[in-house]
């Protein structure tokens, strides 16, 4: 297991170098120094509050997802959350989402692999908006040889995240229920509690006025990012113009980079995708690269402050806190 563990983490660091040094060759370093020199750093602090508040409403999507197991609130789903988004990035391999569940099903009594599935819930919403914006913003590009075919893994990526949405409890109860299956649950009752568990998380979103709640909810989400990708331009006087479209694909594919194996706070990633994303839309390298340096690391800074005053709150060693998630 160990072993397992060091050769993902080696792989996600030789990802992350690889695609850094990809961006780096590109970047005139006099002018990256100019272009941060000119910068307007005092947008900052308005897109810091952005970023709490779509913190957030975050929160409360997560608290109306968990109240069809028990009555949940953003009061309890808020702290969590941002603990849990502050370690995907200060540790591997998207450690956050097991500590958030964990520290959710303590608060709630609830079983942690019901949680996480709540969690699973969450991602595919948000999978299925972006893959929608994806789609939309993706034919406004030049005809590229690499873009039919990412458009139809795409298209598969939507349909996968829709189904499992819409009809991803109701699978695994009827799989449970196949005669041979529940016979060879039985002899594993706790592989046949586990499962259930999951079922009970997955089946969340339903019935369909909390499902739709819930995708107003997300709509509302993404669309506070995509104000935030399209107000981040103003930090940069080299962007001021651009079509907000533009904006829309770079959050798809910014979003999209993350589920890339990558170092802890998806360096490397984030700025190949934003970067390049920017460039389909003709703007230069080094002032694509500004962007995505400024546009991380305030992300970066306001998401991990968070987490760690919710941290310091909890009183918990971070240690003692990995471990036992891990274990549930």
């Amino acid at each position: 297991m160990r072993t397992k563990k060091t050769a993902r983490l080696l792989l996600s660091l030789f990802l992350s170098a690889l695609l850094l040094g990809w961006v780096l060759r590109g970047v005139q370093w006099q002018e990256f120094l100019q272009t941060l020199s000119k910068a307007r750093w005092h947008w900052i602090f308005p897109l810091g509050l952005l970023v709490y508040f779509e913190a957030y409403l975050r929160a409360i999507r997560w608290a109306l997802i968990l109240s069809s197991q028990k009555t949940a609130s953003a009061k309890i789903t808020f702290p969590a959350l941002a603990i849990g988004l502050a370690c995907n990035n200060l540790l591997p391999f998207r450690a956050g989402e097991f500590l958030r569940a964990y520290l959710v099903s303590k608060k709630l009594q609830l079983p942690k692999l019901t949680c996480l599935a709540t969690v699973i819930t969450e991602r595919l919403f948000d999978l299925t908006i972006l893959a929608t914006l994806f789609l939309v913003t993706l034919p406004q590009h030049p005809t590229l040889p690499w873009v039919e075919r990412v458009h139809s893994h795409v298209w598969v990526v939507l349909v996968v995240s829709l189904l499992l949405l819409l009809f991803g409890a109701l699978f695994l109860k009827r799989l449970m229920a196949f005669p041979k299956i529940a016979a060879t649950l039985q002899a594993h009752p706790q592989v046949q509690a586990s499962l259930s568990r999951i079922e009970r998380g997955l089946a969340s979103a339903q019935p369909l006025r909390r499902f739709a709640s819930i995708l107003a909810l997300s709509l509302t989400i993404w669309s506070i990012d995509f104000f935030l990708f399209t107000l981040m331009a103003q930090v940069l006087p080299g962007l001021q113009g651009t079509p907000p479209i533009t904006f829309a694909f770079v959050l798809a594919a910014a979003a999209f980079s993350t589920a890339i194996p990558a170092a802890p706070g998806y360096i490397g990633t984030f700025e190949f995708a934003v970067t390049e994303a920017l460039k389909l839309h003709q703007i230069p390298h080094t002032l694509a690269f500004s962007y995505a340096v400024i546009l991380h690391l305030a992300g970066y800074l306001f998401t991990v402050s968070l987490g760690i005053f919710f941290f310091f709150r909890l009183g918990t060693g971070m240690e003692k806190l990995t471990a036992q998630a891990q274990e549930g």
